[in-house]
């Protein structure tokens, strides 16, 4: 008998402490004032407290080896709160008139949760708290999520969802910066704007959501990436303090790149890797550049000066250079050796062929005060026969190793004539022809004709002089 007392006076104490809690609750949910645990009737069951007014149950408590619950009702029977607790979360759940949740408030040992919810039952928004991040979302008519705050260890993020339930866009802030993104109906994304290491970027992704345009802002400058296939081919363009560069990319390597920044450039590779045409222009001058397969060249190129066309071979010697200068031009064939070996070129006075080895001459042809002139010249340099053209004739003069003319023969006013010079290029020996008849004159110092051998139709005729050039003998004498 005396512990079914005990059991009487605990559950009395439980009963009184659950009124107090009621009297509170009743207080809390904004009933009126007068209300007291008096005026409300209380039915103590085997597992917890009915509140009643008169037949009609608004209040129950009930308690089970799970936790506790909650539930107060209106005058017609319907519940407009529950409470429950299960032990590793509780709910608060505000109902509405038709028996629908209309607020939930939801925890458990990690997380934390409130829910709005429409007339018939379905959740239209949502607050959540969890251990590694909170969200807020919010759903359409068909109760999918069209929207919602987000955040995690990465950042936070808004998310805007189509009819469909799938992401159009969202707004993200993680250690690189705020982003915006926008996904097709597969939440693949399509583009994407944000900051990116620092740097504003803009980007637009294809089907496998590999990158095909990227807009970037540097410190240095703009730039901009066109790729398909993953990468395969591309066009990068870059602006920066210095000029610009665009590149056209072909299996990842460079096909194509052109330059700006004092000057343009351009450049084109094969697949290999190896450039066959470089276009450069600078301050006053351009150069362009094609290379062959075996590395052959041809440059061509222009100055404030004057320009030039080389062809290059293999091992970098140039067997063909044309150049320019000014009001000149000129034509270089070199040897195997990268001699020079024949010049063509103008001068003030006309065109010229220099034949030469190396940088010794051998020979040239040009244009002379009377027409063409042809010279030999030694490996020294000294000219040792010119054969040039006058108004009588062609003359051919020979020199010594010194430079001094020894020989000459040609045509002269009236006839051929052959003249022998001293080592001085003093003119000793003449032999001509006048008309109809031809002359031997040897003259003596000081270039004064001492003797004088002639043949005529007359016949033969020989005449001494002195040294200062007076007739002392002749041979025949007067005919008449």
């Amino acid at each position: 008998m005396d512990e079914n007392q005990t059991r009487i006076a605990a559950l009395e104490t439980e009963v009184a402490q659950l009124r107090a809690q009621m009297t509170l609750l009743t207080r809390a949910l904004g009933l009126p004032a007068t209300l007291s645990e008096e005026h409300i009737p209380a039915r103590l069951k085997v597992d917890g407290i009915e509140l009643v007014n008169g037949d009609e149950v608004v209040g129950e408590f009930t308690v089970t080896s799970n936790g506790g619950a909650l539930q107060m009702s209106d005058a017609k029977g319907h519940a407009f709160v529950s409470c429950h607790d299960a032990g590793e979360g509780g709910s608060l759940i505000f109902w509405g008139s038709d028996d629908a949740p209309r607020l939930m408030l939801l925890t458990s040992n990690d997380r934390g949760a409130l829910m709005v919810g429409a007339p018939d039952g379905r959740v239209m928004a949502s607050v959540e708290a969890r251990e590694d991040g909170g969200a807020l979302q919010v759903n359409g008519p068909d109760n999918e999520v069209r929207g919602g705050l987000f955040s995690d260890e990465n950042g936070g993020r808004w998310e805007v969802l189509d009819a469909n339930g799938e992401s159009l866009s969202f707004f993200a802030y993680a250690t690189g910066g705020p982003t915006l993104a926008i996904t097709d109906e597969n939440r693949s994304t399509r583009a994407m704007l944000g900051l990116i290491d620092g740097r504003g970027t803009l980007v637009f992704t294809d089907d496998q959501r590999l990158p095909q345009i990227m807009i970037q802002a540097t410190d240095q400058g703009g730039q901009c990436i066109v790729a398909c296939d993953g990468g395969e081919s591309a066009v990068y363009l870059k602006a920066t303090k210095s000029g610009g560069k665009l590149d056209l990319m072909s299996h990842h390597k460079p096909e194509v790149m052109l330059y700006s920044g004092g000057g343009g450039s351009l450049k084109m590779y094969d697949n290999q890797d190896v450039e066959h045409i470089s276009l450069q222009a600078e301050a006053q001058s351009g150069q362009l550049v094609m290379t062959g397969a075996n590395r052959e060249k041809l440059v061509i190129g222009s100055s404030a000066t004057g320009s030039h066309v080389i062809l290059c071979q293999q091992d970098g010697t140039s067997p063909v250079s044309l150049h320019s200068k000014q009001d000149h031009g000129a034509v270089l064939l070199m040897d195997k050796d990268g001699k020079a070996s024949l010049l063509l070129d103008t001068t003030d006075d006309g065109g010229r062929v220099f034949i030469c080895h190396g940088e010794d001459g051998v020979a040239t042809l040009q244009h002379g005060a009377e027409g063409g002139v042809l010279s030999i010249i030694d490996n020294k340099g000294e000219v040792q026969a010119v054969l040039r053209a006058t108004e009588f004739g062609a003359v051919m003069d020979f020199y010594n190793a010194e430079g001094t003319r020894q020989l000459q023969t040609g045509v002269g006013e009236q006839g051929a004539l052959v003249n022998l010079c001293s080592d001085s290029g003093v003119s000793r020996v003449t032999l001509t022809t006048l008309e109809d008849y031809g002359q031997v004159a040897v003259s003596g110092p000081g270039s004064t004709i001492n003797v004088v051998l002639s043949a005529s139709e007359e016949g033969g005729q020989v005449i001494l002089a002195d040294g200062d050039g007076q007739p002392i003998l002749e041979l025949p004498g007067d005919r008449n």
